[in-house]
């Protein structure tokens, strides 16, 4: 008696994953239901970027989670890494595809203030460690983050005395050996996004 039952449950969640998922998926998502919580617009607000990221990972077969939320908050404008709550200056939730495009040569010759580049510069750095790296830098808090930024940053540049010397000296980089460090980042990046991010 149990074995005939335990053959009739086994096809029928065989049945229902075909169809749309049934059964099996709701329990993959953990007991989690797509409908009235990925449909809904108010998923697509930055401060609900968990939910977003969860709908369009496990609901986009039921639905067009980016397509609905493309109008609020379009893809290109949402950080890389996951929205976070930490307000210091390594915040990485500046860093989007959007962001990325601007930072070339131009953005660094009309940045007026140097020290400030070299910031944003770290960020990118940090972004890049947790997003192309797999290290998760938003589980840091700010000194932490701070300290692995330099580190970041001088192991990019090799530790060259050229370069650091006069860097350990101004906290600044000249902006053509700046605008390096840029455009590889972003191309990194780039690729890793182009492969990873869901498609329309």
């Amino acid at each position: 008696m149990f074995n005939k039952f335990s053959i009739v449950l086994f096809f029928s969640l065989i049945l229902s994953a075909q169809e749309s998922h049934g059964i099996l998926g709701y329990f993959q998502r953990g007991g989690k239901h797509c409908t009235n919580v990925c449909d809904q617009k108010a998923i697509c607000t930055l401060d609900q970027d968990v939910q977003y990221r969860w709908c369009v990972k496990n609901c986009s077969h039921k639905m067009k989670v980016q397509d609905m939320c493309e109008l609020i908050t379009p893809s290109i404008m949402r950080p890389l890494l996951p929205y976070e709550t930490f307000s210091g200056a390594f915040s990485t939730n500046e860093v989007s595809p959007l962001a990325l495009q601007g930072f070339d040569i131009q953005f660094i010759k009309q940045t007026v203030d140097k020290k400030r580049l070299i910031g944003t510069a770290k960020k990118v750095l940090l972004v890049h460690e947790q997003y192309v790296n797999g290290n998760n830098v938003q589980n840091l808090n700010l000194q932490q983050r701070e300290i692995l930024a330099e580190k970041l940053l001088r192991t990019f540049f090799k530790n060259d005395p050229l370069i650091l010397k006069p860097y350990d000296e101004t906290k600044t980089i000249p902006d053509g050996t700046l605008a390096v460090l840029f455009d590889n980042l972003k191309r990194s990046l780039m690729t890793k996004y182009e492969k990873t991010a869901p498609k329309k």
